[in-house]
């Protein structure tokens, strides 16, 4: 893929996505929620880094906790393949099928486990 090419599938990604998520430097930054009052497991953020270091080690653009026009939310966006992560710990298979089905038709969804020993696999 060219760099014309890239940049464009990077900015079919954004488009579709809250402008206060795309201002700024929220490309290639990791954000997480801490455990207390409704945030995440540490499993499941720590699992979301792993996600983030194997995406910027291949040299991807990501955006982590980004909420798109629909108010919808995702773990992790890979802008360079246009791909979802959505990590699973104490969340479903079920419940996370009915939120992603809500996403942007431009993006695969893959779900990635926080429970299993990590492995850039995962991501394949």
């Amino acid at each position: 893929m060219n760099k014309k090419q890239e940049f464009m599938r990077v900015r079919e990604g954004l488009d579709t996505m809250r402008y206060s998520n795309r201002s700024g430097s929220h490309i290639n930054c990791f954000r997480f929620t801490k455990g207390e009052k409704g945030g995440c497991t540490w499993e499941h953020e720590f699992r979301k880094f792993q996600i983030c270091w194997e995406l910027a080690s291949r040299g991807h653009e990501f955006m982590t906790e980004p909420i798109f026009n629909n108010g919808k939310r995702a773990d992790v966006v890979d802008l360079t393949a246009m791909v979802v992560y959505e990590v699973l710990a104490s969340e479903k298979i079920d419940s996370c099928a009915v939120k992603i089905e809500s996403y942007p038709d431009c993006f695969e969804v893959r779900m990635v486990s926080a429970l299993v020993e990590w492995n850039p696999k995962l991501l394949d």
